[in-house]
């Protein structure tokens, strides 16, 4: 029996998924979560097998709520459930101490086939170096005038940069984080813990 916490802030969507998983006989869900501090606080209280996270939910970054979970409760593992089939993403959440990603599309018996193999799969690998190595501190530094609401030319003055400079950099960061546009740039960032 596989004992779980799932912390959504979607509601109806969290009350779908215990049902589902409790349904299933092999997991059995100990504590609900409506945001990341209280899904760390259930954990650390709980101690449960598996912690079934989503990515977008108030409260900190995934990737501090990923750090503090792990230092929490260290035998929790740790599954992002997520709306997002981007593989970067992914690859950043695992490297954040995501254990796996399934996304919300799978069917409950893949879910729970991915719960099986990472409870089996032992001890945590080491830790990580974690996400921040994405984007350079000028790419970050950039970013932050994005998401507040400047302009290529103002931003280029602000940083005294050439516009063409930053163009360059937006389409590089856009690049790094597989994002579709400025604002999907910051979004991606947010969710990865590199911007406030």
């Amino acid at each position: 029996m596989i004992r779980a916490v799932v912390a959504d802030d979607h509601a109806l969507f969290r009350a779908g998924l215990v049902s589902l998983l409790e349904a299933t006989v092999r997991v059995r869900v100990v504590g609900e979560a409506a945001d990341g501090n209280m899904a760390v606080a259930r954990c650390e209280r709980l101690r449960p097998d598996i912690l079934l996270l989503d990515v977008e939910m108030p409260g900190p970054a995934t990737s501090t709520v990923l750090a503090r979970t792990r230092r929490a409760a260290p035998g929790t593992r740790i599954v992002i459930v997520s709306m997002h089939a981007d593989h970067l993403l992914a690859k950043q959440w695992r490297s954040a101490g995501a254990d796996a990603v399934v996304a919300k599309s799978a069917p409950v018996g893949e879910l729970v086939t991915v719960l099986e193999q990472v409870i089996a799969f032992g001890d945590r690998r080491a830790e990580p170096a974690g996400p921040a190595g994405i984007l350079t501190v000028r790419q970050v530094e950039l970013l932050h005038f994005v998401a507040r609401g400047f302009t290529n030319p103002e931003i280029a003055r602000a940083l005294s940069l050439s516009p063409s400079t930053v163009k360059r950099h937006l389409a590089n960061i856009q690049a790094k984080l597989a994002s579709s546009s400025r604002l999907d740039s910051v979004r991606r960032a947010q969710m990865l813990g590199l911007l406030d």
